[in-house]
């Protein structure tokens, strides 16, 4: 029997007029450590020849991994946006 796999945390909401960043830094870490298990799933499964189990699982990753990313560009995008908001006041 496969075990099961891991289930994503619920994605932090965004508020109004605030970047989408997480608050707690536990919901990263989490989708992290999950990724590293979808990952060994994956490698379990191929090696077992259950490519189908293995589709479900990178599409699980792919799912964390886009979630990820789109955090870090939010993230930097609002730091960018913040150091030229400091700049622009700093010359008046």
């Amino acid at each position: 029997m496969d075990p099961a796999p891991p289930q994503p945390p619920k994605p932090p909401q965004k508020q109004k007029g605030q970047p989408l960043v997480p608050q707690e830094t536990h919901v990263l870490q989490q989708m992290l450590e999950d990724n590293a298990r979808l990952l060994k799933l994956i490698i379990e499964h191929q090696a077992m020849g259950k490519f189908k189990e293995c589709e479900h699982y990178q599409r699980m990753a792919h799912k964390n991994l886009t979630y990820l990313a789109a955090l870090a560009d939010a993230q930097q995008r609002a730091k960018l946006q913040h150091q030229a908001a400091q700049a622009h006041w700093e010359t008046k």
